[in-house]
């Protein structure tokens, strides 16, 4: 990419998931439980002909998470000691998966040691230090910090644009996406509270028509943070 062009990135991972639980139970030979499942494998294509149909780029990327643990793993090994295994019948459909991808066209990448988010972010502060426009397909809020005049992200669940004026309307600024997270906990990621006097706030979140409010004072919060 010598001069400014356009890249399209996706969170391969998220869609995996979003494409195995959305589709029926397809398998290779119809109404035998026991051949290859196909359902995430048609789901998947999918949802990438019709991403690309919204965003025609030239350059154009899927990543996936690398088998195998990560160094937030070795950080903290209750790391995402909460999210259930990867059922059998969506694992089975990962390398194929990774095959028709790139029989499409896209450039499919997975980095040991790392998360597909991690990857994702770099390659997009990359490009967009290049001059070139990123848009990003996942439905993970965390990556919203990389949202500025040249990164955009685009969640395909509810067809949600975060882009600056997006994520300043959610989270005030980029940045507070995560630092919202750090204070709130995950249950997913297996995180807990890092403040005691927050902990009521997750109840408040349900009852936000006064949210913008209380952004405004969570915005100093993390300041402070």
């Amino acid at each position: 990419m010598t001069s400014p062009s356009k890249l399209l990135l996706v969170d391969g991972s998220s869609y995996l998931y979003r494409a195995y639980h959305a589709m029926p139970d397809l398998r290779a030979v119809a109404g035998d439980p026991s051949s290859q499942a196909t359902g995430a494998i048609r789901g998947m294509i999918n949802m990438l002909q019709s991403l690309q149909k919204d965003y025609p780029f030239e350059h154009v990327a899927c990543v996936f998470d690398a088998k195998g643990p990560t160094f937030r793993d070795e950080w903290y090994p209750a790391y995402k000691a909460n999210r259930s295994p990867m059922p059998d019948d969506l694992r089975s459909q990962i390398e194929p998966i990774h095959e028709l991808v790139k029989l499409l066209g896209w450039t499919v990448l997975t980095v040991p040691g790392v998360e597909a988010d991690d990857v994702l972010g770099t390659l997009a502060k990359w490009a967009a230090s290049q001059g070139h426009s990123v848009v990003i397909s996942s439905g993970d809020k965390d990556l919203s910090q990389l949202v500025d005049e040249s990164i955009m992200i685009f969640d395909t669940m509810g067809q949600k644009k975060r882009d600056v004026a997006g994520v300043k309307a959610e989270f005030i600024k980029p940045w507070w996406a995560t630092r919202w997270t750090m204070c709130l906990g995950s249950p997913k990621w297996a995180l807990k509270l890092q403040l005691n006097g927050l902990k009521n706030i997750a109840v408040w979140r349900a009852f936000w028509p006064t949210k913008m409010r209380l952004r405004e004072s969570w915005g100093r919060i993390c300041e402070a943070v």
